[in-house]
C-alpha cells in the first residue's frame, strides 16, 4: 500500500466526490472474503444525493490525518473511515464497501461534485471506484482522470506484470506490454497517456505518446507534462531527446526552436496559441510565442502569460540586474528605477487588463493596472485577482509579520496569516468579496467578508458559494462538519 498523506488543515477543501452502498454499515470483511476477481462490483448506487442538511460527525482518526475531500462547489463530501486495520469511503453520509487500505490522496472529485474516483488496496492488488462501481483488480494503478464537463473517467494500470489496459468509462480501450503512465483526457473525451518501453534495436528507453484516436508521437527519452487545452483537443507535451535536447511538441510535432532545459510552457483554452523560453548561446534567453521569437534577454524565468483570446501577453525579464515586464514584446517603461522583481502577473477575466507587482525593493513594491499605480506601499505584494467584470482588482500584501488584503488600493485589516492557496474570491457581480485567514497559535480559521461579518471556526475550507442573498461554506468545529450561510450587506 502508498504511504498515508497526513493532510494540513487546508487539504481539507482541495479535492472533489459524490454518492449509495451496497455494503452498508457492516464489519470490515477478512481478506478469506473478498472476491478473487473483481470488476464491476457496485459499491454505492449512483448518484448519491448532495446531503440536506449538511451536517456530520467525523471520526477521530479522520480528522487527525485529514482524510476529507469535497467538491469545489460544496455540496458533496468524502472521508475514509478506518475500523479494525480497513478503510472504507463515506460519501455524503453512505458508507461504502471495507478495503485494507484507501489513500484520502487518491479520491478526486469533479468540480461540480458530480463524478467521484479513488484508489483502494485488496491485499496487494489495486481497485479504483469509480462513480460507484469497482474495476477490475490491478498490481498498480495510475492516478485516476476525470473530465468535469463529459463526466468520462479514464483509468490506466498494470493488470499483471507486463500487461497494461486503459478503460475509459469502464470499457478497455488499449492493452500494451509497454509500462502505461501520465494519463489525461480531453474535454471531448479523447484520451491520451504515455507508453514508456526498451527500443529493441538499441536497447535504450523510449517513452511515446499515445492517444485513444490512434496516433502516437515521436519517441523520446523522457516525456513532460502532457496535456490537453481546455477548451479543444489540442495536446501538447514536452519530448526530451536523447541528446537532452527539449522540444515543445503539439499534437506530436516538434516545435522550433528547442527549449534548452526548459520545462514549463502555456497555453491559451483554446489551444491556439503556445509560449516557452528558449536559450539562444551564452546568456541569452528568449520568448517564443507561436514560434515567434522575442527579444535578447539574459533571464525569463516563465513563459508568456496569455489572456484569454491570446491576443496578449505579458512576462518578466532580466535586463542588466533589473526586472523588466514585457508586453506583446514591448518592454513597459516608468520611472521607477531599476526593479527588483515583478511578480502576480494576470490579465482581467475578458482580458483586456493587465496587472503586476513591481517590487522596487525589498521592503516597497507597486501595484500596476493596464500601467497605471494603483498603490504604492510597503511590504511585498501578490496573488491578484480581478472581479469578473475586470472593473476591481484584489491582493495579498504581506509587511514583516501582519497579512492584509487589499480592494482597489483601500487595505484591509491586518492579520496574522492568510490563506494564500485560494486567494480573494470575487461574488459574480463583483460587490462582494471574501477571504480566509488562521491564527495558527490559537488554532482559529476565519472567513472575512470585506465591509462586512467575519465568522471563526476550527477549520474552514477555504471556498465559497455566493448566493442571491448569502455566502455558503463549510465550518468545521470540534468533529462537526456543517454548512454555514452568512448574509451579504
Amino acid at each position: 500500500s502508498r504511504p498515508e498523506e497526513s493532510g494540513s488543515t487546508e487539504e481539507i477543501a482541495k479535492q472533489t466526490p459524490a454518492p449509495q452502498p451496497a455494503t452498508g454499515d457492516t464489519e470490515p470483511a477478512s481478506p478469506d472474503s473478498l472476491p478473487a476477481v473483481a470488476g464491476g462490483e457496485t459499491v454505492w448506487t449512483w448518484p448519491v444525493p448532495a446531503p440536506s442538511p449538511f451536517d456530520f460527525e467525523l471520526p477521530e482518526k479522520t480528522l487527525k490525518k485529514m482524510d476529507v475531500r469535497m467538491s469545489r462547489d460544496l455540496r458533496h463530501i468524502a472521508w475514509v473511515e478506518e475500523k479494525n486495520e480497513k478503510c472504507r469511503v463515506v460519501l455524503n453520509g453512505v458508507p461504502g464497501k471495507w478495503y485494507d487500505d484507501v489513500g484520502a490522496y487518491s479520491i478526486h472529485f469533479t468540480e461540480n461534485g458530480n463524478q467521484l474516483g479513488f484508489r483502494a488496496d485488496i491485499g496487494e492488488k489495486e481497485v479504483a471506484v469509480c462513480n460507484g462501481v469497482q474495476s477490475p483488480l490491478f498490481k498498480d494503478i495510475e492516478p485516476l482522470v476525470l473530465n468535469d464537463d463529459t463526466g468520462d473517467i479514464l483509468l490506466v494500470g498494470e493488470i499483471a506484470k507486463g500487461d497494461y489496459r486503459v478503460l475509459l468509462n469502464g470499457r478497455e480501450i488499449h492493452r500494451t506490454d509497454a509500462s502505461v503512465k501520465k494519463p489525461i483526457l480531453a474535454r471531448d473525451g479523447t484520451a491520451a497517456w504515455v507508453e514508456k518501453r526498451k527500443d529493441r534495436s538499441t536497447g535504450r528507453k523510449i517513452e511515446q505518446v499515445v492517444t485513444s484516436a490512434g496516433t502516437k508521437g515521436p519517441e523520446y527519452k523522457t516525456i513532460y507534462s502532457p496535456g490537453f487545452a481546455p477548451d479543444r483537443p489540442e495536446l501538447y507535451y514536452i519530448g526530451v531527446k536523447h541528446d537532452g535536447k527539449r522540444y515543445l511538441v503539439r499534437n506530436h510535432e516538434e516545435l522550433k526552436p528547442s527549449m534548452g532545459v526548459g520545462y514549463k510552457y502555456e497555453i491559451t483554452d483554446d489551444g491556439v496559441f503556445y509560449s516557452y523560453v528558449a536559450p539562444f548561446g551564452g546568456d541569452v534567453e528568449c520568448a517564443v510565442i507561436n514560434g515567434k521569437i522575442g527579444p535578447d534577454y539574459a533571464d525569463i524565468w516563465d513563459p508568456p502569460v496569455f489572456n484569454v483570446d491570446g491576443t496578449r501577453y505579458i512576462y518578466e525579464a532580466k535586463k542588466k540586474g533589473s526586472a523588466v515586464l514585457v508586453v506583446n514584446d514591448r518592454e513597459f517603461t516608468h520611472e521607477y528605477g531599476p526593479v527588483k522583481d515583478i511578480r502576480s502577473l494576470t490579465f482581467s477575466p475578458n482580458g483586456s487588463r493587465w496587472a503586476a507587482v513591481f517590487q522596487l525593493t525589498k521592503e516597497e513594491y507597486v501595484l500596476l493596472v493596464d500601467g497605471k499605480e494603483i498603490a504604492r506601499r510597503q511590504g511585498s505584494g501578490r496573488k491578484i485577482v480581478f472581479s469578473p467584470d475586470g472593473s476591481r482588482v484584489a491582493w495579498l500584501e504581506k509587511q514583516d509579520k501582519t497579512w492584509r488584503v487589499l480592494l482597489d488600493g483601500e487595505p484591509g485589516p491586518g492579520v496574522k496569516d492568510i490563506f494564500r492557496d485560494e486567494p480573494p474570491q470575487f461574488s459574480p457581480d463583483g460587490k462582494h468579496l471574501v477571504y480566509f485567514h488562521r491564527d495558527k497559535r490559537n488554532k482559529k480559521m476565519f472567513l472575512a467578508l470585506w465591509g462586512g461579518e467575519e465568522r471563526v471556526h476550527d477549520i474552514i475550507p477555504p471556498l465559497a458559494v455566493f448566493k442571491k442573498e448569502t455566502l455558503r461554506y463549510l465550518a468545521l468545529d470540534g468533529n462537526r462538519i456543517r454548512s454555514e450561510e452568512l448574509m451579504l450587506p
